[in-house]
């Protein structure tokens, strides 16, 4: 008797996995993971539509500030604070930036590269950043 309800047991948990899995399609996961990364490009790059479909760059201009800030990614880590004027607020950047080698206490203006990535993973950014050059360097207190 307890042998046959531990297998009747056992066969109701694979089917309600096998059924719970097939509910989860894969606009519901492309539609999520897009939404996480939207999230991560906040503010920085406002100007998502103007990036070209076919994966060329589109160059930028980057405020670093002299300070990174703690931000939880998959684990908590530090982020830098980037903004694309002087005038807006900073914003978390998780990415990080290729070829860029930040030292705490300087502020930048980069010029960068942006480029959308085609199949981001689900906990990455959908943008990359790549230093094109640093245009300003500046130490401050």
């Amino acid at each position: 008797m307890i042998r046959n309800a531990r297998m009747l047991l056992g066969t109701a948990v694979i089917a309600g996995s096998t059924l719970l899995a097939g509910c989860q399609t894969d606009a519901a996961v492309t539609n999520d993971a897009s939404a996480a990364n939207a999230t991560n490009a906040t503010n920085a790059t406002n100007a998502r539509a103007d990036r070209p479909a076919d994966g060329r760059p589109v160059t930028r201009t980057v405020y670093v500030a002299p300070q990174t800030a703690r931000c939880t990614g998959v684990a908590p880590m530090d982020c830098l604070q980037v903004r694309g004027s002087p005038a807006e607020p900073w914003s978390l950047w998780y990415a990080g930036i290729e070829g860029f080698a930040y030292q705490p206490g300087y502020q930048y203006v980069l010029e960068v590269d942006e480029y959308r990535v085609a199949q981001p993973p689900a906990d990455g950014s959908s943008i990359r950043w790549v230093l094109k050059r640093v245009v300003e360097r500046r130490q401050v207190n």
